[in-house]
């Protein structure tokens, strides 16, 4: 595997865990709101 493929499958991980991140922040943001 050349250095590329190796950076390109960090990317692909990183992208993965922000997605994460990013869910769990509008959970987070969402907690105290109400339906109505």
């Amino acid at each position: 595997m050349d250095l590329f493929g190796v950076f390109k499958i960090g990317a692909s991980g990183l992208k993965i865990q922000r997605m994460r991140m990013d869910l769990i922040a509008a959970n987070v943001a969402n907690m105290e709101t109400t339906r109505t």
